[in-house]
């Protein structure tokens, strides 16, 4: 027999210091307490579909221990009779990481047929949805009398090929089973996917039945006739008072696996239940700058299709761009009505022109086995402005300056001055230049003081400094880009304080260099068609030519007073 072992489970690191032992404790004891829940309250059932006299597991689940209380179930005896319930909760902390959860699993009986609904439960100001239960009659083919007997049901008697086929057999037991065996489903032609096991109760007649249900995913390969074999079981149980080792088989099953039809069309053959596709930018909206990547990714999602039977997608990109593709990423869900793919492609993009960019529409065609159609699933054109990147020409062009001409009938001082007497002139001229000496000693005391105070307050760590040096040498020997743009970050980082540096490109405009720009858009041009697979494996990237513009980078006292600097400029003239 299967059985479920409930329990309450802790894990906590073996050695900490009493001191985080004692806040662990304390924090396990007042997430007990009413607290708000940090999750939302899930409730979830093991079949959605059942028959009168079965009974149906409901677990109701919250991202929180709770050590006391639970929500109210009453509204349930409605339409179920409660059989059993039970509390299975856990709290763990690992390295700083806690989880918790705390759920209720109660083992419930139709009182009637039709469609029934579980309520919705609130508890700690969460509130879970509402779920639909279907029970049907139960079936009149099964034997009433039988102690031990088998049960085999094929959801569809006819597929197209490669569509999904959904299988499920069922062991009746009225005496215990103990060492028990079955064995694995082995189709020719033909994928196979285990989807659920699940064990329950059912009355039939009046004998109560243990119910081991196991259900799988067939996707044929082939059309034609597709023979799906009996499973073997075995066990030995117990009748009158004699242990009796027993074997039985299921019925075999005949599948019609239809052609692909003549009115498909799309080069990928895709019968699902449902299928779209849809797109995520590292930043809503997107923002496109020349030279600057931007990661897209694209996800494909099917039910009653594997991942690998998704098709990898072309995005038709133009000579604006280039485009640095990821590998793609297949998984597969399953669930008890079936099987769900999900093919997930990112890609990096770097806009080579400023203007508009668009990007093409993708469509995909696929065949809907529920209504038996044609169907598309349509990712919309998109268009985006491009802007010029930082060191475009004209981007830095400097403003006008005291003592500037600004315009073709632009008035000098010469041409306003106003004559004044000799005295008047004299005490102006002195009390301008007492002005400018107070302004200058004001000037030098004030960046003495903010000076040491930059100093004192944000020292530049220069042995980390040093070895981010070290380490970009290293890398750049080694041709380790990766190694050589995250050093570069890191020294960047320190040697200005400034940890909310995170590309190349902030390092260059940190840096004011334009050379420092170029170095760095060809580190990233390297690094890209690396990963992409289609670099040159003896490419070298100049990176004694980086590492020395930045030995030359400004120290952060100076890039901070610059402005100040330069306003003063105009009052010396040359």
């Amino acid at each position: 027999m299967v059985a479920t072992r409930i329990g309450t489970v802790a894990a906590m690191p073996n050695k900490i210091s009493k001191d985080v032992a004692l806040v662990s404790v304390l924090l396990l004891l007042l997430s007990g307490l009413s607290l708000p829940a940090f999750g939302a309250l899930v409730s979830q059932v093991d079949r959605q579909e059942i028959s009168s006299g079965e009974t149906l597991t409901l677990r109701v689940s919250l991202d929180q221990q709770v050590m006391f209380g639970e929500p109210d179930f009453s509204a349930l005896e409605t339409d179920f009779e409660i059989v059993s319930r039970n509390r299975q909760s856990r709290y763990s902390s690992n390295n700083g990481q806690t989880e918790s959860y705390t759920h209720w699993v109660l083992t419930l009986i139709p009182r009637r047929e039709g469609n029934l609904l579980i309520p919705s439960f609130s508890f700690k100001g969460e509130v879970s949805d509402a779920l639909e239960i279907i029970v049907k009659k139960p079936s009149t083919s099964l034997s009433s009398d039988a102690q031990i007997f088998t049960e085999t049901k094929l959801e569809k008697r006819s597929v197209y090929v490669q569509e999904q086929a959904l299988l499920t057999l069922r062991l009746y037991t009225a005496v215990p089973l103990s060492d028990f065996s079955m064995s694995p489903l082995e189709v020719p032609n033909a994928q196979v996917i285990k989807l659920a096991d699940n064990q329950y109760q059912k009355r039939i007649g009046r004998m109560d039945y243990i119910v081991v249900e196991t259900r799988y995913a067939i996707f044929p390969e082939i059309s034609g006739e597709l023979i799906l074999p009996g499973m073997r079981y075995s066990g030995v149980a117990r009748m009158d008072y004699r242990r009796k080792r027993v074997a039985l088989s299921s019925e075999e099953q005949v599948l019609t696996v239809k052609a692909r039809p003549a009115t498909a069309t799309g080069g990928t053959w895709l019968p699902a239940q449902t299928f779209n596709v849809r797109d995520n930018w590292q930043v809503q909206p997107p923002q496109l700058t020349v030279g600057e990547p931007v990661t897209r990714t694209i996800v494909i999602e099917a039910k009653g299709l594997t991942a690998v039977q998704l098709p990898p997608l072309d995005v038709g990109a133009d000579n604006s761009i280039k485009l640095y593709a990821d590998q793609a990423q297949l998984e597969d869900s399953t669930e008890a009505d079936g099987v769900r793919g999900r093919r997930v492609e990112s890609m990096a993009i770097v806009p080579t022109e400023a203007g508009v960019l668009t990007l093409p529409e993708i469509t995909l065609q696929w065949w809907d086995t529920t209504s038996d159609t044609p169907r598309s699933a349509v990712l919309p054109a998109r268009t985006l402005t491009v802007l010029p990147g930082v060191n475009s020409a004209g981007a830095n062009q400097p403003g006008p300056t005291v003592g500037m001409t600004t315009s073709g009938n632009s008035t000098t001082a010469e041409n306003v001055a106003t004559p004044y007497s000799t005295l008047v002139t004299l005490l102006l001229g002195s009390n301008i230049v007492l002005l400018i000496l107070s302004a200058v000693m004001g000037l030098l005391w004030w960046r003495e003081r903010t000076g040491s105070n930059a100093a004192d307050n944000n020292p530049v760590p220069e042995s980390g400094a040093r070895a981010s040096l070290k380490a970009m040498r290293q890398a750049g020997a080694a041709g380790d880009f990766a190694g050589l743009r995250e050093a570069v970050i890191h020294w960047a980082r320190q040697h200005w304080a400034e940890p909310g540096l995170h590309t190349l490109g902030q390092v260059a405009r940190r840096a004011d260099d334009p050379e420092l720009k170029s170095l760095f858009d060809q580190l990233d041009t390297l690094l890209y068609e690396k990963q992409d697979g289609h670099g040159d494996a003896k490419a070298k990237v100049d990176f004694e030519a980086i590492i020395k513009r930045l030995e030359q980078a400004p120290k952060p006292s100076q890039t901070r007073n610059k402005p100040g600097l330069q306003a003063l400029e105009p009052l010396y003239p040359q």
